[in-house]
């Protein structure tokens, strides 16, 4: 059995992002994405459940899920990041650790949006395309496992 289990949840049009493009849209970069979590994961000895959404309610429900049902929450929420506040109050609930994933540097010239949804998670990881989603699995594990030895 593994030791702990993470909800990782993606918002709108992450499910049309290609890696030529984050940048471009094609269909595979979240499938490649999901694999690559998933290995990490067997690794970790920690269990996934990967899941996309092009709708807001549907993520607000996996969300409220996620709280009483697993012991982290990743959350990329995309384009909502920046308007939900819906999203923001949902985690905001959370007991558990949440952390937000941003695929872009959100501080850049570019994008220069703060993320409503961020200050409700724990942590905010951007900037890190992908490999976020990793740093996020650790960043998650690392907050159970201190969370257990205090418990102790």
């Amino acid at each position: 059995m593994e030791r702990y289990t993470i909800l990782i949840i993606n918002g709108p049009n992450l499910n049309s992002v290609s890696k030529t493009e984050l940048r471009a849209f094609s269909s595979s970069w979240l499938d490649d994405v999901e694999e690559l979590c998933r290995e990490q994961a067997a690794d970790l000895d920690i269990s996934l459940d990967f899941r996309q959404s092009n709708h807001e309610g549907e993520l607000l429900d996996w969300i409220h899920e996620g709280i009483r049902t697993f012991d982290g929450i990743i959350i990329n929420p995309s384009s909502y990041g920046v308007t939900s506040q819906a999203i923001h109050d949902a985690l905001s609930l959370a007991p558990i650790p949440v952390v937000e994933v941003q695929l872009g540097n959100i501080m850049s010239e570019f994008d220069k949006k703060t993320p409503v949804t961020a200050g409700a998670a724990d942590i905010l990881i951007a900037g890190a395309d992908d490999y976020g989603y990793l740093l996020a699995m650790d960043a998650v594990i690392q907050m159970l496992d201190k969370d257990k030895k205090e418990e102790q």
